[in-house]
């Protein structure tokens, strides 16, 4: 109840840890709510993690702001609320130093949502900052096929042929989880009118993504 809060506030105020002990506190609620699927439980929650994202000391934000950031952004992708979770995770993105193996992980999903929001251009500069920057990270790979299906849907065709073989060559153990490139760049010498070249990657696609929608289409 609301006096239990108190005491408790009162007793964490007392502890050099008090901000932590209060994330803590949140983090439990969340679980709690999470568990027994109670709505007041997950909204107390929700209203402590914002409480002690607002808070400062000497001007600067809790260390572990960016942690909370995180997790509305989070909250806000699965709500689907785009232009919501952009501004969390631009700031995510923006505070978290580049050597930290996350860092990838959160300009991704960030581009992602660009996609979702129709700014295909600024997606398509983080996927190739990604393929840059990070060759050898996970994240790499698919930013790299991300490329060539985001220019798809734009119908460039020149450019899905130029970056889809691009993915292909750089990536070729990835072609089988992202077999659709490969649907993508048939169609793309399709409508180039280069025949051959597509029935070749139309073929190719039909032998390793078999099943999946577009399977049919390139037989």
């Amino acid at each position: 109840n609301d006096q239990d809060d108190r005491n408790r506030a009162a007793r964490f105020s007392q502890s050099k840890y008090s901000d932590e002990l209060r994330l803590l506190e949140a983090f439990a609620y969340k679980r709690l709510g999470e568990s027994s699927k109670e709505v007041a439980l997950q909204k107390k929650a929700d209203e402590m993690f914002k409480e002690l994202a607002s808070m400062r000391v000497d001007g600067r934000p809790l260390s572990f702001h960016r942690l909370i950031r995180s997790y509305f952004g989070q909250k806000a992708i699965a709500a689907q609320d785009w232009l919501d979770a952009i501004n969390h995770l631009e700031y995510v993105a923006e505070a978290t130093p580049k050597s930290d193996p996350d860092y990838p992980f959160f300009r991704l999903a960030l581009a992602d949502i660009y996609v979702k929001v129709g700014q295909p251009r600024r997606a398509e500069r983080i996927f190739r900052y990604l393929t840059e920057n990070f060759a050898s990270h996970a994240t790499a790979k698919e930013a790299q096929y991300r490329i060539a299906d985001l220019l798809a849907v734009e119908r460039n065709y020149g450019r899905v042929v130029e970056e889809g073989r691009k993915a292909l060559s750089r990536y070729p153990k990835y072609e089988r989880t992202r077999s659709e490139v490969v649907f993508n760049i048939g169609e793309a010498y399709f409508w180039l009118g280069e025949y051959q070249n597509a029935e070749k990657f139309f073929q190719r696609f039909a032998e390793i993504g078999s099943a999946q929608t577009n399977a049919a289409l390139a037989w």
